[in-house]
C-alpha cells in the first residue's frame, strides 16, 4: 500500500536538471509570493526578456546557457514590477533556487519612491588612472554616459519617482572661478539629459559641490536640468529660492521634495 502526501506550496520543488536542459546549463527555480506570502500565479517572469511559466503556486524554473548576468524581470496585475540581478557565480552548484520574491500590492496610496546617492560624470571618467580605461570619451558622452547606466535603469525605471544627488555643476564650457577647495569638479551638460534617460524624475542639489565654480557654474546648472526637464531644489541665487521645494504630483497625490546639506559650509 502506498501512500499520497502533496507538497505544501511553501516547500521548494527541486529545479532539477532534465533531459531537454543542455548541457553545462544553469538549472534555477523559485517562488513569487505577496506581503502575506501566498503565491501570485498570473505573475510574468522574464528572465533576461525571455518569459518563464508560472505554476499555480507561484513556482517557476529555467534554464540559462548564457554566462551574462540574468536579469529576472517580475509584475503581476495590481502589484509593482520588480527587478533583480544575479550573477553565475551566485549560483555555486549549477541547479540551485532563489529566495522567494516579493511582490508588493499597488493601493490608493501607495507611492514607489527611489532615492540615489551622490553622481557625478568627471574626473577619471574621461582620465583614468594609469591601465584603466577610458569609460566616457569627449566626443560620445551621452552614448558611453547611458552605457554606464543601462544596469540600473530596470531598476529606477520601477519608480513612480526617482531622486539622485547631483554631486556636481555643469557646465559645457571649461569652468576656471573655482572655490579655494580641496577638490572641485563640473560635469558636462549631457549628465542630466543622461540621469533623465535612465529614469530620473528629479535632482538634489543641496550638497558640498553645487557652488563649486560658483554663479557661473549654478546658472549652467540649472539651464541643463531645466533642458532636462528634471525637477530640483536644495540651491538657488538667494535663500528663499534654495529653501523652496520641488512639487510633484504623483497620481493625483502632491509631494514636496527639500533638499539640504548636512554641515554648514565655509563659503
Amino acid at each position: 500500500m502506498t501512500e499520497s502526501v502533496e507538497r505544501p506550496s511553501n516547500v521548494a520543488p527541486s529545479p532539477a536538471r532534465t533531459t531537454q536542459d543542455a548541457p553545462g546549463s544553469l538549472i534555477i527555480g523559485g517562488r513569487v509570493v505577496d506581503e502575506s506570502q501566498s503565491p501570485v500565479s498570473d505573475a510574468v517572469v522574464l528572465i533576461n526578456a525571455r518569459p518563464t511559466a508560472v505554476d499555480e503556486n507561484g513556482w517557476y524554473r529555467f534554464s540559462a546557457e548564457s554566462a551574462k548576468p540574468l536579469l529576472i524581470d517580475i509584475s503581476a496585475p495590481g502589484y509593482y514590477r520588480v527587478v533583480h540581478t544575479f550573477h553565475r557565480s551566485d549560483f555555486a552548484n549549477g541547479v540551485d533556487r532563489v529566495a522567494d520574491i516579493e511582490l508588493v500590492q499597488k493601493t490608493p496610496q501607495r507611492r514607489l519612491l527611489v532615492f540615489a546617492g551622490d553622481t557625478m560624470l568627471a574626473r577619471r571618467y574621461f582620465e583614468p588612472r594609469a591601465g584603466e580605461p577610458v569609460l566616457v570619451r569627449h566626443e560620445h558622452i551621452v552614448a558611453d554616459g547611458r552605457k554606464l547606466l543601462q544596469t540600473i535603469k530596470p531598476y529606477i525605471e520601477l519608480a513612480d519617482f526617482a531622486s539622485v544627488n547631483l554631486e556636481t555643476q555643469l557646465s559645457s564650457v571649461k569652468l576656471k572661478k573655482r572655490l579655494p577647495k580641496s577638490v572641485t569638479f563640473y560635469s558636462p551638460t549631457e549628465l542630466a539629459e543622461i540621469l533623465r534617460w535612465a529614469g530620473f524624475d528629479y535632482v538634489a542639489l543641496g550638497n558640498n559641490h553645487t557652488w563649486d565654480y560658483q554663479g557661473k557654474g549654478l546658472t549652467s546648472t540649472v539651464k541643463a536640468i531645466d533642458g532636462a526637464q528634471l525637477g530640483y531644489s536644495g540651491a538657488g541665487f538667494d535663500e528663499a529660492e534654495a529653501r523652496r521645494p520641488y512639487i510633484a504630483e504623483l497620481q493625483g497625490q502632491r509631494f514636496g521634495f527639500l533638499s539640504y546639506v548636512g554641515w554648514a559650509g565655509l563659503f
